[in-house]
């Protein structure tokens, strides 16, 4: 009855221990080899109920299943490509028939199946989810078109042994394996050829005492290869055709490995990289891989390969500028660019940077600005030296907004001790300030300047015009020649510059004192007197 699985287990451990470059024609045995076996011997029992109306859904799906000489009782045990034991379905292999159409989303209901092979045919659409099938070791799905994985496809699988999803275009944006996979420790096969894995290799794999085969060539995987792929009982780990950086690890002996076609800092294994480079990857590393910049930085010089945004000094090769402004970078800043000594200038301004600026960037002695204007750092703001242009204006955790108020107090208010104040902080202060307070001082200036004129212009037209006199205190022309003549001495000491002309007075008031003209004339005496 559990034949079929014995044997797989052992082409597998086989396929393992053999050279990679026979994998796939050994995989493409294996196929036809189980599916001879397997569909040429009869069906058995009766099926249970609820397992039947799955299969029937399974045969609804099809655009061709005539293929199958589905059974005239419509009983699925008694069907040659299917095996049940007690009535349950426990394995279903139709790879490589060419068959179309789509699989049902309720094939984990199937809860004895321990094999599932559907990879050779046209397939689409998306992937049934295996989400709780925890007797299920074999799952075979390579070379067909299913476009989508569903999110909980390995949640539960503690009994799987051999995955292979090799060839479908699942989820043409990307996808990267999820953590629930870690739970599956009797693994030993996982095959996932051009599948549109994206992101770092997860470190879990690492910790899967049982892999022994892991084919995962020609995705857009990025990162380092983690340290825990070497302590794994690996016989074959294919990488080709990925962007992989960094370092490649030393593997022990006997094990077949394969990075052609990646971003590595050296072509040797055990060679670490510069300290330079191994920094800048850091960096990379906490802006997730975005794929402009791990397409330019390759090598092991981020100087002689002119990577993408690094300013060197020409004469010894040290990295003076980090500039990648508006690169829709987004993650934390990396505490590893501390380790640039030579550093003088790091500009990101207009990304979407979180987090906190590390302390360790407070170290670089060589270091005189740091731009991070429109972004979404967060207090606190370590010290910085004096000689430091810090730049955080637009990070609205730091200076609150009206649509976005704070919760705490700003780094910069009396109310925040816990937030140190850089003494360069008046280099950063928002653009929004600058400009209100500019309004407060110009605007009433303006207003003063303006009333200022209005009072000089009165004032000049009421002394253009003089004091007008009552008619009974007007004298004649001759009186007031007389005295007028009498007094010229006394008036001449009053009012210095003043001149007399024949029967009249002409007062003239240096420097626009029009207060001290009006007084001489109220000093004047009377032609009375």
């Amino acid at each position: 009855m559990y034949f079929y699985p014995v044997v797989l287990k052992v082409l597998i451990t086989s396929i393992a221990i053999n050279s990679m470059s026979r994998y796939k024609q050994k995989q493409l045995l294996f196929s036809v080899l189980l599916s001879i076996l397997h569909c040429n011997s009869p069906g058995r029992g009766l099926s249970d109920p609820s397992d039947a109306a799955i299969m029937n859904d399974f045969r609804n799906g099809l655009t061709n299943p005539e293929l199958l000489q589905w059974p005239k009782d419509n009983d699925p045990c008694k069907w040659r490509c299917v095996l049940c034991h007690g009535g349950r379905v426990t394995q279903i292999v139709v790879g490589n028939f060419g068959l179309n159409g789509t699989l049902p989303g309720n094939l984990n209901q199937l809860t004895q199946l321990i094999l599932l092979d559907v990879q050779r045919n046209s397939f689409f659409g998306k992937l049934p989810s295996l989400s709780g099938l925890s007797e299920l070791q074999y799952a075979f799905f390579s070379m067909n078109y299913f476009d989508t994985i569903p999110s909980d496809f390995f949640d539960g699988l503690v009994s799987l042994m051999s995955l292979s999803l090799d060839f479908n275009p699942l989820n043409i944006s990307g996808w990267t394996l999820p953590s629930e996979l870690q739970s599956s420790t009797e693994l030993l096969n996982l095959s996932l050829i051009s599948t549109n894995l994206v992101g770092p290799l997860p470190e879990f794999l690492g910790r899967i005492p049982s892999l022994t085969v892991l084919h995962l060539e020609n995705n857009m995987l990025v990162g380092l290869i983690p340290l825990e792929f070497t302590s794994l009982p690996l016989r074959v780990l294919v990488l080709d055709g990925n962007m992989l950086m960094g370092p490649i690890p030393l593997f022990g002996e006997g094990v077949n490995v394969s990075y052609v076609g990646n971003s590595f800092c050296h072509s040797e294994p055990g060679v670490p990289c510069s300290p330079e480079v191994n920094a800048l990857l850091g960096f990379l590393s906490d802006v997730n891989y975005p794929t402009t910049l791990v397409n330019s930085w390759l090598g092991n010089s981020p100087c002689f390969n002119g990577w993408q945004g690094i300013n060197c000094n020409t004469d010894n090769d040290l990295i003076l500028t980090i500039n990648l402004p508006y690169r829709s970078l987004n993650g934390t800043l990396s505490p590893a660019l501390g380790r640039l000594d030579s550093l003088k200038t790091i500009i990101l301004t207009g990304n979407s940077l979180t987090g906190v600026i590390p302390a360790s960037y407070t170290e670089l002695q060589s270091l005189e600005e740091l731009r991070l204007e429109d972004n979404n750092i967060e207090p606190p703001v370590p010290a910085f030296r004096s000689n430091v242009n810090l730049h955080l204006e637009g990070n609205n955790l730091l200076y609150g907004s009206p649509s976005t108020p704070t919760s705490s107090p700003l780094p910069n208010s009396g109310d925040a001790p816990g937030y140190p104040l850089p003494p360069n902080w008046g280099a950063s202060k928002s653009r929004n300030s600058k400009a209100e307070k500019l309004m407060f001082i110009v605007l009433p200036a303006l207003v003063l300047f303006q009333v200022l004129l209005l009072s000089v212009w009165c004032i000049c037209k009421k002394n253009r015009h003089g004091v007008r006199t009552e008619p009974s205190l007007r004298r004649k022309h001759s009186e007031v020649t007389e005295a007028t003549s009498h007094q010229s001495d006394q008036i001449s000491s009053v009012i210095p510059g003043a001149s007399f002309e024949t029967g009249s007075l002409v007062v003239s008031a240096l420097h626009g004192y029009f207060s001290r003209s009006r007084a001489a004339d109220q000093r004047l005496p009377s032609p009375n007197r």
